[in-house]
C-alpha cells in the first residue's frame, strides 16, 4: 500500500475493532430521559405499553441497580396512581422523573 492509503487502513480498522466500546470518558455521564425511556421499553415484553413488576425489575437491572426487586417496587408504589399494579403509558412519564433522581450512568 503507498503512503496514505495504509493510514487510512489503519483508522478503518480501529473504527471496526472499537465500534460500540464505550470511551473512558463516557463513564460517569449520566442517562437522558430520552435512553432511559427506551431501555424501559425494550423491558416492555409483552409490548401493552404498560410495564409491570417483572418488566420493571428486569429494566432497573439492566440499569445496573443493586436492588431492582426493591427499585420495581419504590417505582410502582411511587407511580402507580390508578393502582393497578402496573405502570401506563402516563404513569411511565412520571417513572422517568423519578428515575433521572436515581442518577444512572453511561458505562
Amino acid at each position: 500500500m503507498a503512503g496514505g492509503d495504509s493510514s487510512l487502513s489503519m483508522k478503518n480498522w480501529f473504527r471496526r475493532t472499537l465500534q460500540g466500546v464505550t470511551p473512558k470518558s463516557a463513564e460517569g455521564v449520566p442517562l437522558s430521559e430520552d435512553q432511559l425511556r427506551r431501555i424501559f421499553m425494550e423491558h416492555d415484553k409483552n409490548g401493552d405499553g404498560s410495564l409491570n413488576k417483572e418488566e420493571l425489575q428486569a429494566a432497573f437491572r439492566a440499569l445496573g441497580s443493586r436492588a431492582p426487586a426493591w427499585r420495581a417496587d419504590d417505582a410502582i408504589y411511587n407511580n402507580d396512581f390508578d393502582l393497578d399494579g402496573v405502570l401506563n403509558k402516563y404513569e411511565i412519564v412520571h417513572l422517568l422523573s423519578y428515575t433521572l433522581q436515581c442518577h444512572y450512568v453511561l458505562g
